[in-house]
């Protein structure tokens, strides 16, 4: 029996050994591997999960773009280009002959503010007629149908009853009673 014990555990040792063996020749390089596989796994999901923010930031970086774009060619439609200064002051003028005005240029004069980095047209311009008159220009200024001349932008106004003593270089169509009204108007050019 002792004998038969003997072996028993001698049998037991040897395949703690054998099996101590296959865990450290086998089992445990498969462990590294596996570790190192599931760290570069987890590596990459990091570097595509950034991949895909940068995809989405990009998407509505280019949405917003495009946005901006159609508003920028919107914009340049608006402003008036140097070869179309003249038509629009000859529009002005038109504009005050059909609303039953007088029309006047005082001043014009071409600025480029740094603050506004905009480039634009400073007229000082003179209407003479009634009060009637003097609304319907402004009205026709601000809802002028002349393409593409929107961005106006009206800095000053005075008005000023005219007397028999004012009426002395002016037309026969204008009586004492009638207004003088000085515009200040920016227009933004290209």
């Amino acid at each position: 029996m002792i004998l038969i014990q003997k072996k028993i555990i001698a049998g037991i040792i040897i395949a703690l050994i054998v099996l101590s063996f296959f865990i450290y020749l086998i089992i445990a390089p498969l462990i590294n591997v596996v570790e190192k596989k599931s760290e570069e796994y987890l590596s990459n999901q990091e570097i595509i999960n950034r991949l895909d923010k940068r995809e989405y930031l990009y998407r509505k970086m280019q949405k917003s773009y495009n946005d901006k774009d159609s508003d920028l060619l919107v914009t340049e439609k608006l402003l008036i280009s140097n070869k179309e200064t003249v038509g629009f002051i000859f529009t002005l003028e038109e504009l005050a002959r059909q609303t039953n005005n007088i029309f006047e240029i005082k001043t014009v004069s071409a600025f480029s503010d740094e603050k506004e980095k905009i480039p634009y047209l400073y007229l000082k311009i003179n209407l003479f007629g009634n009060f009637s008159a003097m609304l319907d220009y402004l009205s026709n200024l601000e809802n002028n149908p002349y393409p593409p001349y929107r961005l106006i932008e009206i800095n000053g106004i005075s008005i000023k009853r005219l007397e028999e003593k004012n009426l002395v270089n002016l037309s026969k169509t204008i009586s004492p009673g009638d207004l003088e009204t000085s515009l200040d108007i920016k227009v933004y050019i290209q």
